[in-house]
C-alpha cells in the first residue's frame, strides 16, 4: 500500500494513476494533517510525500511520522516537481540533476540510430497524448541497455502542459531472450529443410525399386537389382534418421563420424544411385570418370555418400532439363579430388563467395534461376561441414552466369596397400526354431516380420492389440514377444506390465520395438520389465542374435 501525498490535484492524479497501473493499492492525501491521519489508520508500506503542502511542510510531516513509535518504521520518499524513482536512476546511469534542469536532455543518452525515431515519438506524444516505444540507452559507464518507455503529457486545470509522466522499463534480458528464440527458430527451420532434403535422396531410388518390383513381369535379374537397391538405401536412410533426429546433437552443432577405412567408389556409386531418378526425370546425361583400382579414404561411408549425393542433387536440380553433368575423380597419390560439373546457370563472383552460407545461398544465381526450389544453401552448408570433418576441403568454381558450375572436393587419400575390401556378409546360420509372438497394430509391419521369421523356420503368433496379445500369449506360451510400444488403447508398457503379472509367462523374453532409441528411452523400457530394446526399422541381424541368445541361455 502506498500513500500518495500532494496538494496538486494534477500531480497527485498522475502519480496515483501510474502506481495503480503498476498494481499498487494507493491512498491519497492533499495535506499534511490528512497524511498523518492516514498513516496512523492504515500503516502504508510507503509514503510519497511532496515537500510543499498547504498546512504542514513535508519535512515536518516526515519528522512527525518518524518520531511516532507506531509509524517510525514507515518508508517515506519525498518528491519534488520532477520525481524519478531510484530504479530509474539506476537504469539511467547518468546524473539525475541533468534531467531536472533539462528534461529533454534524455535524448542525448539514446543510442544514435534510435535518437531521431525517439524524438519523433516524443513530439508525437505531445499531440496524440501517448508514447510507447523501445530504444537503446547508453549509460554513463558506456553500457547499452534496451528500454521500453511509456509516457503521457500532463496539463494543469487551465489545460496548459507542464510535465510528462511515465515509466521506463529495462527490457534488456527480454530482448536477448527474444533474439535467442528467433535464432533457435531459424535453426529449427534450417534443420527441417535439411531433414526434408536429406531424406528425399534415399527415398527416390527406393520408390523406383518398389515400382520395378510391382511391375507385371520383372526379370530375375531386375528383382535382385531392386532388392539390393532397397537394402542399400534403407541402410543409408536408417543412419540418416538416427543422426538427423538427434536434436541435442543438432542444436549443439555436433556431428559424429564413424572412423572407418572406406572405399570412395562405394560412396560415389550409392550417391549416383540415390540421385539417378532425378537425373533421369530431368533428361540429363551423367558422365562418370573414375580411375581403376582402390580409392580408400578414412571416414564415414554414410556421410561421404551425403556429400556427393547433395552435390549431384543440386547439379541435377538447378541445371535446365537436358543438361550435361559429370562426376570426375582424380588422384595425385596423397589427395583424392572429386569434381561434380554441370552446364547449368552458373554462379556470379558474389554468389561464389556466399554459396556455402545457409543464410545467403538462397539468393544466389541458381536459386534465382529456378524459383521456388530453396534448400541448396542448407545442403551445401552441410557438405562443407562434413568435408571438413573428413580432413578435406570443398570449393565452387564458375566462369560466370550461364557458364555452368563445378564443385571440387579434396579428401586425404589412404595408402592403397592398407585397403582390404570387405567381403559380403555370410548368411547367419539358422538357429533352433523359436516360438515368436509379434504384437503390432501396423498390419504391414506385422505381416512383413512374420513372413521373414517364418521363412527362417520360426513359429510365429501375431496380435494387433493388447487384449488379444495377452490371451494368445497365455495360449501359445511363446519364447519371445516382439512388442510395439505405440499401440492404441493399451500401449506396450501396459501390455508388458500385465504380461509380467501372469505366472505362466515369467519365462517369456520381452523385446520392446519402438522408433525411440535415446538412452532415456532404453532406460524406461528396462524399468518397465523389457529384456531388450530394438529401434525401428528392426535390424534382422540384431533380432536373430537375440533368438540365438535364448538358446544359449537355455
Amino acid at each position: 500500500m502506498i500513500l500518495n501525498v500532494d496538494d496538486s490535484d494534477g500531480a497527485r492524479y498522475v502519480k496515483g494513476r501510474i502506481l495503480r497501473r503498476a498494481g499498487f493499492w494507493v491512498l491519497e492525501a492533499a495535506s499534511g494533517q490528512a497524511a498523518l491521519s492516514l498513516v496512523r489508520q492504515h500503516a502504508p508500506d510507503l509514503v510519497l510525500l511532496d515537500v510543499k503542502l498547504p498546512d504542514i511542510n513535508g519535512l515536518e510531516v516526515c519528522r512527525l511520522i518518524k518520531s511516532d513509535p507506531e509509524t517510525a518504521g514507515t518508508l517515506v520518499l519525498q518528491t519534488s516537481f520532477l520525481y524519478m524513482s531510484p530504479s530509474f536512476a539506476q537504469l539511467w546511469g547518468h546524473p539525475i540533476d541533468d534531467l531536472r534542469h533539462d528534461p529533454r536532455s534524455w535524448l542525448e543518452c539514446v543510442q544514435a540510430e534510435d535518437r531521431e525515431r525517439m524524438k519523433v515519438a516524443f513530439d508525437a506524444m505531445m499531440i496524440d497524448g501517448h508514447m510507447d516505444a523501445e530504444f537503446q540507452l547508453v549509460r554513463g559507464d558506456g553500457k547499452v541497455r534496451e528500454v521500453r518507455a511509456r509516457a503521457f503529457p500532463v496539463s494543469n486545470t487551465a489545460g496548459v502542459f507542464y510535465r510528462v509522466a511515465g515509466i521506463c522499463q529495462d527490457i534488456t534480458q527480454q530482448k536477448r531472450a527474444e533474439r535467442m528464440l528467433l535464432k533457435e527458430d531459424r535453426r529449427k527451420d534450417e534443420f527441417l529443410a535439411m531433414l526434408a532434403h536429406e531424406l528425399r535422396n534415399p527415398l527416390a531410388p527406393m520408390r523406383s525399386a518398389a515400382d520395378l518390383l510391382m511391375s507385371c513381369t520383372p526379370s530375375r535379374e531386375d528383382t535382385f537389382k531392386a532388392r539390393d537397391v532397397i537394402a542399400r538405401q534403407l541402410h543409408h536412410l536408417t543412419r540418416l534418421v538416427d543422426d538427423l533426429l538427434d536434436i541435442s546433437r543438432f542444436t549443439q552443432g555436433r556431428i559424429v563420424l564413424h572412423d572407418d577405412l572406406v572405399e570412395l567408389r562405394t560412396a560415389l556409386n550409392t550417391a549416383v544411385e540415390a540421385v539417378r531418378p532425378l537425373i533421369d526425370s530431368r533428361g540429363h546425361t551423367l558422365r562418370l570418370s573414375v580411375p581403376e583400382g582402390p580409392m580408400p579414404v578414412r571416414g564415414d561411408l554414410v556421410r561421404l555418400t551425403q556429400i556427393f549425393s547433395n552435390l549431384l542433387h543440386n547439379a541435377a536440380r538447378y541445371t535446365q532439363p537436358g543438361g550435361q553433368l559429370a562426376l570426375e575423380v582424380a588422384s595425385d597419390g596423397n589427395v583424392l579430388i572429386v569434381r561434380v560439373r554441370d552446364n547449368g546457370p552458373g554462379l556470379s563472383p558474389q554468389a561464389l563467395q556466399a554459396i556455402f552460407d545457409p543464410g545467403t545461398a538462397q539468393h544466389g544465381d541458381k536459386a534465382q534461376a529456378i524459383s521456388g526450389q530453396e534448400g541448396m544453401g542448407i545442403g551445401l552448408s552441410l557438405v562443407q561441414k562434413l568435408v571438413k570433418l573428413h580432413g578435406g576441403s570443398v570449393h565452387a568454381e564458375s566462369a560466370g552466369p550461364g557458364l555452368g558450375s563445378t564443385f571440387v572436393v579434396e579428401l586425404p587419400a589412404q595408402p592403397w596397400q592398407s585397403w582390404q575390401p570387405k567381403v559380403g556378409k555370410r548368411a547367419s546360420p539358422m538357429g533352433a526354431p523359436r516360438k515368436v509372438m509379434i504384437v503390432d497394430d501396423n498390419i504391414d509391419a506385422l505381416e512383413a516380420m512374420a513372413v521373414t521369421l517364418e521363412a527362417m523356420g520360426h513359429m510365429v503368433v501375431t496380435a494387433i492389440d493388447g487384449p488379444v496379445a495377452i490371451v494368445r500369449a497365455v495360449e501359445s506360451q511363446p519364447d519371445v514377444i516382439l512388442l510395439d510400444l505405440g499401440m492404441p488403447a493399451m500401449d506396450g508398457f501396459e501390455i508388458a506390465r500385465r504380461l509380467r503379472a501372469i505366472p505362466e509367462l515369467q519365462h517369456v523374453h520381452l523385446v520392446a520395438v519402438t522408433g525411440y532409441g535415446q538412452p532415456a528411452d532404453r532406460k524406461r523400457t528396462a524399468e518397465a520389465g523389457f529384456d531388450r530394446h530394438l529401434v525401428k526399422p528392426v535390424d534382422l541381424e540384431a533380432l536373430l542374435r537375440i533368438l540365438d541368445e535364448l538358446g544359449e541361455a537355455a
